[in-house]
């Protein structure tokens, strides 16, 4: 089927929120894997970039959602929210535009459009297994979040898939000038830009995190 480039903006947009919220509880649970949820090593292969690859993951995650919501780590903590943030955005997102969700995400298409996106921006990051080396990676991975979302919001400004010159002048202006949002009167961009803000605050508070608070690895350091 021929999609639109408007249908393909709005069908990739949720499922780049789901890669982010994929990513984000996997962070989460190799966080608490390395005390509270520690009896999960080997049966959670939270390590593998594509631990849960089904679509269904990407509409049905209580499971996993309840389990950490009961973590007590303050980073996890924050990841939580991070994640209800976007839950949120993509509740109202889907009602202000009278989207299905189960259809989007089953559309190969969005799927496929979402992903040469979400890898131009995000990137690997070396890590060996510590608390504080999975830390860090998490504190960087805020920022391609902050990319892959501001890429969305130049798409509906602009109604065109392919934006990454114009997402790329719109970032350093947003990250120069204040009042960005005045430059656009599209209801998901404006809904975005709010989500960004968001995100970036969970990000600052991770940031801020003591780390001599939270749990220590096997050889008592972070």
């Amino acid at each position: 089927m021929n999609y639109t480039e408007e249908e393909t903006i709005k069908g990739s947009a949720l499922h780049l929120m789901n890669f982010i919220t994929m990513e984000l509880l996997r962070y989460g649970f190799l966080i608490a894997m390395h005390d509270e949820l520690k009896d999960l090593k080997g049966l959670v292969k939270a390590e593998d970039n594509n631990w849960l690859s089904e679509p269904r993951e990407y509409v049905c995650l209580d499971a996993e959602l309840e389990l950490l919501g009961q973590v007590k780590d303050p980073v996890v903590k924050i990841v939580m929210s991070s994640i209800d943030k976007i839950a949120r955005f993509k509740d109202t997102y889907l009602m202000i535009n009278n989207l299905d969700a189960l259809e989007l995400v089953f559309t190969d298409e969005f799927n496929e459009a979402a992903g040469e996106i979400y890898h131009t921006y995000a990137f690997d990051m070396d890590c060996d297994g510590s608390y504080h080396s999975i830390y860090t990676n998490l504190l960087t991975y805020y920022w391609p979040i902050e990319l892959i979302l501001f890429y969305i919001v130049t798409q509906f400004m602009l109604n065109k898939e392919e934006v990454y010159e114009a997402a790329d002048e719109n970032y350093h202006h947003y990250q120069t000038t204040k009042g960005f949002e005045i430059l656009t009167e599209n209801k998901n961009a404006l809904l975005l830009l709010d989500l960004i803000a968001a995100l970036n605050k969970d990000g600052y508070h991770i940031g801020e995190c003591d780390l001599k608070t939270t749990h220590k690895n096997k050889d008592g350091n972070i």
